[in-house]
């Protein structure tokens, strides 16, 4: 998933079947590259709400990696994800934890499930992310917690320019920015309590580990249409460009812009 500045992102779409298919592939590797979605989590983890929880719904769940951490704070956990792939990774991992299939934008939910809602690097694959949070404050409990990271625009830099710049034209997927989101959220009845851009930052020894980040985490899916075969020299190109952005222990870096947000149910009336 290649990431782009364009603030016009409410008009994205994605086929589900594609998206579920990709990530199902990442799911056996997922976690030998995914750096960033440790870094997000715990940071996301670090602005939970101290407080008791009923029942805790993990959003884009993957394999599992905060599965334990968000059962310390639920008395019931639940994970869904649309990959069967991540699932049966998940049960492998965690066998006394409840998962289900399903798409976060037709949760297979009644209303008011759920006091906490948790989403990491999920919530930005949405088609229609307005509808997206009038469907989770549906299954919200009044006074329940959503707490969500998101890819911002000028992610996944230098990577995103310099493919741009070798294709000669846009590859990377949109990205909604932080304003948008709270729109949406406002929209739906959601109070925001926090929100905060955070810049952070991958290293990776090699382009292969470099690519890999994206690649091997099942985040490689574009909006645009599909691009044909690359050629070893294109490779070489890119490597040769990646590599004039080393950092000062030689690592190669993807510098990414990521949204943190906690947001909580509105009463009826309390607006």
């Amino acid at each position: 998933m290649l990431l782009s500045t364009d603030p016009q992102a409410a008009a994205l779409r994605y086929d589900k079947r594609l998206v579920a298919h990709k990530f199902s592939k990442a799911a056996a590797g997922y976690l030998n590259h995914a750096a960033l979605q440790q870094q997000t989590g715990e940071a996301l983890l670090g602005q939970l709400p101290i407080r008791s929880y009923q029942a805790g719904v993990d959003i884009g769940c993957g394999p599992g990696p905060f599965t334990e951490a968000l059962k310390q704070r639920c008395d019931t956990y639940i994970g869904i994800d649309l990959a069967p792939q991540m699932l049966l990774e998940a049960k492998r991992s965690h066998h006394n934890g409840l998962f289900c299939r399903g798409d976060m934008e037709q949760l297979p939910f009644a209303s008011e499930s759920f006091d906490l809602m948790f989403a990491n690097l999920s919530l930005q694959w949405a088609n229609q992310p307005a509808n997206l949070f009038h469907e989770l404050a549906r299954v919200s409990a009044a006074n329940g917690v959503l707490a969500f990271t998101v890819v911002l625009p000028n992610s996944m830099q230098p990577l995103a320019r310099i493919v741009q710049a070798l294709d000669g034209q846009p590859r990377a997927n949109r990205q909604a920015t932080l304003t948008q989101y709270h729109d949406w959220l406002s929209e739906a009845g959601w109070q925001i309590t926090f929100s905060a851009p955070r810049p952070l930052t991958t290293r990776h020894r090699d382009c292969r580990g470099l690519l890999d980040s994206v690649k091997g985490v099942g985040a490689s899916l574009s909006e645009y249409p599909k691009q044909g075969l690359r050629g070893r020299s294109w490779y070489q190109k890119l490597e040769q460009a990646l590599l004039q952005h080393r950092d000062v222990d030689e690592n190669l870096v993807l510098h990414w812009n990521i949204g943190i947000v906690i947001a909580v149910k509105a009463k009826i009336g309390v607006l």
